[in-house]
């Protein structure tokens, strides 16, 4: 582990690990534990290696978390997500040295665009939902480009908030699963307008607009503008929105 790339101060040492890695109060949640030496207890914390050398035989993952991190993807995800999360500032340059990021986004799609079958089997199918939950609102404004698919503004505030959002076109309490076919990047504003069927797209995928509103014109904004609009889709056809979802809203949500 190059401790010096992401603190610039060289002082890392062996012991890093089994000081950060230990074990909580909560015996449910531990995923790393070591075996002491015959004779010797277990320290909550080691000073210098040569303390952890006298007191500890080795250090061992959960078995489950073992099989996780022994797939290649499943750990390549897990080093850029603790990397994003512990040294956001470092993210560009780790990538410049590692993995690049075509290949954690191309991964990710994968993920998304799991089958739905082989979704609710996943061995850690509950772990796995949350991560596909994560993961969906990302790449879905990825693929648009960070842009409103009606409208195709793209605004990056200096804050760095997020002003687009992914919507789901199957909303998740009716059984809408998190992948790229089930999603749309929205404004906030057409996001709810989305959600409540006042508009949807057709086969075409163009806006359709529906009768179960009244607007007051405005020579600013007006939803009466947007009808036939075609809409941006993602440069990958694979990753447009399925037909099977825009009908799903358009039968279900739209005009009711």
């Amino acid at each position: 582990f190059n401790w010096e790339f992401f603190e610039g101060n060289g002082q890392g040492d062996l012991y890093y690990p089994f000081f950060y890695l230990r074990n909580t109060s909560d015996s449910e949640r531990n995923f790393w534990w070591l075996k002491s030496k015959t004779g010797k207890d277990i320290k909550k914390f080691f000073s210098s290696t040569k303390a952890l050398q006298a007191d500890v035989a080795y250090g061992y993952f959960d078995e489950e978390l073992y099989q996780i991190l022994s797939d290649d993807t499943s750990r390549v995800f897990i080093l850029n997500e603790l990397v994003a999360h512990f040294f956001p500032e470092k993210v560009d340059k780790y990538k410049t040295y590692g993995i690049q990021p075509e290949y954690f986004d191309n991964w990710q799609l994968s993920i998304l665009n799991e089958k739905s079958d082989s979704y609710g089997q996943h061995t850690y199918r509950q772990e796995f939902r949350k991560v596909r939950r994560n993961i969906f609102p990302r790449q879905i404004v990825r693929i648009y480009q960070n842009k409103c698919a009606v409208l195709g503004n793209a605004i990056f505030p200096k804050s760095g908030e997020k002003m687009i959002d992914a919507c789901h076109i199957i909303p998740v309490k009716e059984g809408g699963l998190d992948f790229t076919g089930n999603g749309i990047a929205l404004s906030p504003t057409l996001h709810r307008v989305f959600d409540r069927g006042l508009i949807s797209i057709n086969k075409d995928y163009r806006v359709i607009l529906g009768n179960n509103f009244k607007e007051v014109k405005s020579p600013f904004f007006s939803l009466q503008a947007l009808e036939g609009r075609e809409i941006l889709l993602p440069t990958r056809k694979e990753l447009y929105p399925s037909q099977d979802s825009l009908e799903w809203h358009r039968t279900h949500i739209f005009n009711q």
